[in-house]
């Protein structure tokens, strides 16, 4: 099954949420596919829509005469339609479970590093779509009937991401003129979730291959140049990434299939231009080899550093490697035993000993 009409059921419903029955009977047949995206409000219902009347018919008043006794009962002071026996079940209040819904469409549309949506938050900051790794575009959901009136407050946060962008909404109904041609100034594409994402027995699933429905957005994101990242595969890791010293103040950043990257420490933001020196977090990364591959605090003649030091030296060579290599996660894990930080990454320095010879700081 590849419900698509869920999306019509949750923008025609509040967003404080509804009875069962009237859930159920906006989404039909769709309704086994929308149940496992809802949850129960712990409210009690008072009001259900008359669901035979024409449009623009009354609001039917629940009251409860017992448990076994439940009925929906016209508000119209003409009684436009009879009154109808609900069972408890259908007077349960529920709405949209927006974490379920998050989690499902960032696994739908392959996101990662999404936000948990606050209760009141009709702008939803699913994650981001990697092209490369730690390297994408933000896509977020607008879960809103088309009823707001100022759509650059609504959108302040897609407008602060530069370059390439998503904003989900459930229809095409979601968004008036005035909002699409705002989004379009910040240059943000709109897609329509009952257009791209439809639902099996696993949940929520893409209707084709997310490359292929973002395709046009990742192609955008590629043409965008950022010579100082290192674009690596979107499933690397640093344990596959090898940082080889060519020269005494020049790196080469290794990853198989990749393109070779060079650096100096100028280029991590490493270098004291008023001693003409590298800072303490190349000097700790030089080290690395003759430590035996473990990050250890400087202890020379030069410069011996204490334990909070050392973890400002580390934090400062951290920061830096992800600058230019945006591989999610830490890249250092700290081994409470010995009280040093292992790379995930392997460093050489076969040239850097020669250069040791020739080159003394």
């Amino acid at each position: 099954m590849m419900a698509t009409k869920i999306w019509r059921a949750i923008e025609a419903i509040p967003t404080a949420g509804a009875t069962r029955k009237h859930w159920e009977v906006m989404s039909g047949a769709d309704w086994s596919a929308l149940s496992p995206l809802l949850r129960a409000t712990g409210l009690e219902a008072e009001t259900i829509p008359c669901f035979k009347v024409q449009p623009g018919g009354c609001i039917r008043r629940i009251v409860r005469h017992s448990v076994d006794n439940v009925r929906a009962v016209c508000g119209d002071t003409d009684s436009l339609c009879k009154s109808e026996k609900l069972t408890a079940a259908e007077t349960d209040a529920l709405a949209v479970d927006r974490v379920k819904l998050a989690q499902g469409l960032a696994g739908a549309l392959q996101l990662t590093n999404g936000k948990l949506p606050p209760a009141s938050q009709n702008l939803i900051n699913l994650g981001h779509h990697y092209v490369h790794a730690g390297l994408g575009f933000p896509v977020f959901l607008l879960l809103s009937d088309g009823r707001f009136h100022d759509a650059a407050a609504l959108f302040t946060d897609v407008e602060a991401y530069k370059g390439a962008k998503l904003v989900l909404t459930l229809t095409e109904a979601s968004l008036g003129p005035a909002a699409m041609t705002y989004l379009a100034k910040i240059g943000a594409v709109v897609m329509h979730l009952d257009n791209i994402v439809g639902v099996n027995a696993n949940g929520l699933v893409p209707l084709a291959p997310a490359e292929q429905i973002l395709g046009a957005l990742r192609a955008e994101f590629e043409a965008s140049d950022n010579n100082k990242q290192w674009r690596l595969p979107a499933d690397a890791t640093w344990s596959k990434v090898t940082i080889e010293f060519r020269e005494l103040q020049e790196i080469e950043l290794q990853y198989n299939g990749v393109k070779p990257k060079r650096i100096a420490p100028q280029d991590l933001r490493l270098w004291d231009f008023e001693s003409g020196r590298p800072k303490a977090g190349w000097e700790v990364l030089t080290k690395i080899p003759e430590n035996g591959g473990i990050l250890r605090p400087l202890n020379d003649k030069a410069r011996r550093q204490s334990h909070e030091a050392f973890k400002q030296t580390k934090k400062q060579l951290k920061e830096a490697l992800q600058e230019v290599v945006p591989i999610p996660g830490d890249p250092f894990q700290y081994d409470y035993r010995e009280k040093v930080y292992r790379p995930l990454f392997v460093v050489r320095s076969d040239a850097l000993r020669q250069g040791r010879e020739d080159q003394n700081w």
